[in-house]
């Protein structure tokens, strides 16, 4: 698919097709059948263009997946392969790989996961060492023998995140803790960059979402036909002389506004808050008590560093938010407004449900909600997007 492209597979993605065991009871044709029959039935009712465009992305999709795993050009870019194929020596020189880690401490972060935070010591990796890891990286952690060069296809592995990295030591939280702390033993440890499916899965996803949406909205997607405009709506007031004309435009675009410029000229300090506070101030349920009437303001983002702006803007203007995503990737100055923060440890899904349904604005990062579909869905009534494209 990713060298002959997607659009070949379309018509052999069939119910007949798939069924490859040859299922004929009843079973099969009360359960089974009508799904995959609903599931693929959009796929053969495109017209050229939405065809054509669904195509395109998802065999982009699936090529990425595939340089994601096993590279482009041997020896060019980074992949999954790389974990057994790259040279320890051209791992160290990269500065893509920790060894000779010793365990200092095993913690329990909470008292259900077991023991999921493991603290190590780092020995002197070389002069010219300079480490390619950030706080929030996806890691594997894997144990070796002194005397011996690691080896990912050797070792047991433990998927965790970054949690502190310091000159002598780093943290790393276990993506599952273990009850027994004994289990994650070794004489020497090393740390290797991790990676995850979420992105091709989100964009298979969307992809999908996009051919079962209505046609007004394929129409629109696909640039056929203009968005729409509201002139009679009006600003509540006047933020700043600079940028009332552009949230105004903005406030007037019913189905997107994209704002676009280069760094540093205040599309998230200055329109993004204006935009927030006129949602805010115009919005005829966002002073109402009941929960099930009050809509939300959804902010999102490529990138967790983008969230943190978009934060760090909220927070400077005293603005309240929640946001939803792993406390390792968002900056330690704005974890407190993280939902996993604010529900405490034994959340139910009602408190769950209320904490959403309250919150005015709700920050997360594109993947994260993707990757949280029931967590949106099921407050679908109450999260009003806001559709602003901003490109940084």
């Amino acid at each position: 698919m990713a060298e002959n492209g997607f659009g070949r597979m379309i018509p052999l993605l069939t119910p007949q097709t798939l069924n490859v065991e040859k299922q004929n009871d009843s079973f099969y044709h009360n359960y089974l059948l009508p799904q995959l029959t609903g599931t693929l039935a959009p796929l053969h009712q495109l017209n050229e263009l939405e065809k054509a465009y669904f195509s395109r992305m998802m065999t982009f999709v699936i090529k990425e997946q595939l340089v994601s795993k096993v590279g482009a050009q041997e020896g060019v870019g980074s992949s999954n392969a790389d974990l057994w194929n790259m040279p320890l020596a051209e791992k160290k020189e990269t500065g893509n790989i920790y060894t000779g880690l010793t365990i200092t401490s095993k913690q329990c972060s909470s008292s259900f996961n077991g023991y999921d935070t493991v603290t190590l010591s780092i020995p002197q990796q070389g002069e010219d060492f300079l480490p390619n890891f950030r706080r929030g990286d996806m890691v594997y952690l894997y144990a070796y023998k002194k005397g011996e060069q690691p080896d990912v296809r050797q070792s047991i592995l433990y998927k965790g995140s970054l949690q502190e990295i310091h000159v002598d030591s780093i943290t790393v939280h276990l993506n599952d803790g273990q009850q027994n702390p004994d289990i994650i033993n070794g004489e020497q440890f090393a740390i290797e960059h991790a990676s995850s499916d979420i992105g091709g899965t989100a964009g298979i996803r969307s992809l999908y979402t996009f051919i079962t949406s209505d046609e007004d909205r394929r129409q629109l997607l696909l640039g056929q036909r203009a968005p729409r405009v509201d002139k009679s709506l009006k600003l509540s007031k006047s933020y700043h002389p600079d940028y009332d004309d552009i949230i105004l435009k903005a406030k007037q675009a019913q189905d997107y506004f994209l704002l676009i410029g280069p760094p540093g000229t205040g599309k998230t300090s200055q329109a993004l808050q204006f935009l927030v506070r006129e949602q805010l101030a115009t919005n005829p349920t966002s002073h109402s008590s009941t929960p099930k009437s009050q809509s939300s303001i959804l902010l999102l983002a490529y990138t967790n560093r983008a969230v943190d702006e978009i934060c760090g803007m909220l927070t400077a203007n005293h603005l309240d938010y929640v946001r939803i995503g792993n406390e390792f990737s968002c900056d330690p100055k704005y974890s407190d407004h993280l939902l996993s923060s604010l529900l405490g440890e034994n959340p139910s899904l009602a408190s769950i449900r209320e904490k959403i349904s309250s919150a005015q604005i709700i920050v997360a990062t594109t993947s994260t909600m993707n990757s949280r579909s029931a967590l949106s869905t099921s407050s679908t009534s109450t999260l009003q997007s806001l559709m602003k494209q901003v490109r940084y």
